[in-house]
């Protein structure tokens, strides 16, 4: 087998159907319906192979990332059908019933086979929306781990997603957005929360470049599957050269400018959000404001205000709340009725069943300065209980419970960065309730606001 001939990946068509390749597996990941690859030669190409559904059990033992396997009698196909093509190759792989696959110890090719792409050429790529991208860099900045519906229309009931912005600077100081998903922003966010270090190095394999079209602007960001991501690895001999150089350019730009673009500092956690000395204010500057205003405060959760319940039921095409019942007042047009399973809203004025579950929680809080009521929906609530509203509403519904969930007990006495909205409606009405936009418990950020100097007027 030592002098075993075989086929590279440059060499295929689809014009005969007798290939043998010899590839290792770099990344794997399963859908519904197959088992998805990518595979790579020995000269460092890489085209994606799939195995259909009713064959993943063939193929169980050969699905290792990492495995050199020499494979035939599979078909070669077009990959430009595929909506999101993980490599650039024309062509794309398909396991038959009849495809031989079997393990091999020899390998003289790379070990992962990483093509960085210069953050500079970012901006040429504008008409390559899905182009698969490797990139390397160090975080600069993140933002707090980002807790959000998944449902198009925003609407409650869908699956819960996470999020994370970084900005990653390349070795030639070039810093570029980076958006993290689900479980890549999760995994980042909690690598930074335990190490804290600085200087923190992100290797992204086949990430893709995004098109937001809504800003105009281009960033990166990982796919939904097939991503692989590195940090601060140094079992990756790429990660280790490219921190040697970037601290070395730090170190000459510095020596030779007095200064330089290129930095090692990490901020972690929502700092534009919360680190503002404009933003910090007191539970006494909130209650005794005469403006709206926007603003920071550091407050401990005394209570839960059970008498006005947790959650509130939405229509889902204007999302106000629906009306049950038992809550049931005449409209304007006339004495409504409800229909079973039905329930009515009264901004669309219509009976609708196309409705959701919403997070409405009343709390108490305190400072050194005052106490007050604040109120907080969706967002904030899912980031500090780790749970949709419709999740905790279902499981009571299933269990005839309706009593306030244990799930928010554990934040009675908790510091939390409240980002706080006092509205026209709070100032014009002396209405006492305020509106919570945005939540933190990082204790990296709780320290630095309580270290942050407040900017007077």
């Amino acid at each position: 087998m030592a002098n075993e001939s075989y086929n590279f990946i440059e060499d295929l068509d689809t014009i005969k159907d007798s290939w043998k390749l010899k590839v290792k597996l770099l990344s794997v990941w399963k859908t519904y319906y197959n088992v998805e690859m990518i595979v790579m030669d020995e000269k460092s190409d890489k085209i994606h192979a799939t195995v259909k559904h009713g064959l993943m059990h063939n193929f169980e033992s050969v699905q290792e990332e990492g495995i050199v396997v020499m494979l035939n009698k599979f078909i070669v196909g077009d990959n430009k059908k595929l909506k999101y093509p993980m490599t650039q190759h024309k062509y794309k792989l398909t396991f038959l019933r009849g495809t031989n696959i079997r393990r091999c110890l020899s390998w003289n090719g790379p070990v992962n086979g990483f093509n960085f792409f210069p953050f500079s050429e970012i901006s040429l790529h504008g008409q390559d929306e899905h182009l698969p991208v490797d990139i390397i860099g160090v975080v600069q900045h993140c933002t707090d781990l980002d807790m959000y519906n998944k449902t198009k229309d925003g609407s409650e009931g869908g699956e819960i997603g996470k999020k994370m912005t970084l900005d990653v600077q390349d070795e030639n100081g070039v810093i570029e957005k980076l958006q993290l998903w689900d479980d890549y922003a999760q995994k980042f966010h909690d690598y930074v929360s335990a190490t804290k270090r600085e200087g923190t190095v992100i290797l992204l394999q086949f990430g893709r470049i995004r098109l937001w079209v809504e800003k105009g602007t281009l960033s990166f960001q990982n796919a939904k599957f097939g991503t692989k991501m590195w940090i601060d690895d140094n079992d990756v001999p790429e990660i280790v050269e490219f921190r040697a150089t970037f601290n070395s350019k730090i170190a000459n730009a510095s020596s030779s400018q007095g200064g330089s673009v290129l930095s090692s500092q990490v901020t972690h956690s929502g700092v534009s959000d919360f680190i503002n000395p404009k933003l910090k204010k007191t539970i006494e500057d909130i209650v005794g404001s005469t403006e709206p205003m926007i603003c920071v405060v550091l407050a401990e959760i005394k209570s839960f205000q059970k008498e006005h319940g947790w959650n509130y039921i939405g229509c889902r095409k204007c999302k106000k709340k629906v009306l049950k019942k038992s809550e049931m007042v005449n409209d304007i047009e006339g004495n409504a009725t409800v229909d079973e399973g039905k329930l009515y809203c009264p901004k669309c004025k219509e009976m609708t069943a196309a409705v959701f579950v919403s997070f409405k929680v009343h709390i108490r809080v305190q400072d050194a300065n005052g106490t007050a009521n604040f109120v907080m929906f969706d967002t904030p609530v899912m980031k500090l209980i780790k749970k949709r509203a419709s999740e905790i509403h279902d499981k009571q519904q299933k269990d005839g419970n309706d009593d306030f969930p244990d799930e928010f007990s554990h934040l009675v006495d908790k510091n939390v960065l409240f980002k706080v909205e006092v509205s026209s409606f709070n100032t014009d009405f002396d209405y006492d309730v305020y509106t919570i936009n945005k939540v933190c418990t990082d204790p990296t950020t709780i320290s630095d606001f309580i270290n942050l100097i407040p900017e007077t007027r």
